[in-house]
């Protein structure tokens, strides 16, 4: 199942997926399943920021993408993160903030879950 990841709010929404796509990269258990996804350049554009962390979930992959998320969400940074996931037509925001770390796991596992299940 394809899942995107966005960046909601201020700050430096690209740097910050760059960062995000890296730190999932070196997750063995995503490995070659994460890609970042950019709009078609403009003209006069070489190419366009990425826009969203694309990451093809796999039976298994789930637990690795919270536990990664949980510890990316946990680095310190200048500005407050709040991570859009959406599968589908489903769509939860996890805001490094306000949600226990402990929960983003379930919370991943609803929207994931109730996709697939359709």
């Amino acid at each position: 199942m394809e899942t995107r990841l966005t960046v909601v709010g201020d700050g430096d929404k690209s740097e910050h997926l760059e960062s995000l796509r890296d730190w999932l990269g070196l997750e063995p258990e995503l490995g070659g399943q994460v890609r970042k996804s950019a709009p078609p350049p403009r003209d006069g554009e070489l190419g366009g920021l990425t826009d969203a962390v694309v990451i093809a979930l796999g039976s298994g992959t789930l637990s690795a993408l919270a536990m990664s998320l949980k510890t990316w969400l946990s680095q310190p940074r200048r500005s407050d993160i709040t991570i859009r996931v959406e599968a589908g037509d489903r769509s939860i925001e996890i805001d490094a903030k306000r949600v226990a770390e402990s929960r983003i796991e379930a919370l991943l596992e609803q929207a994931l879950r109730d996709e697939s299940s359709g």
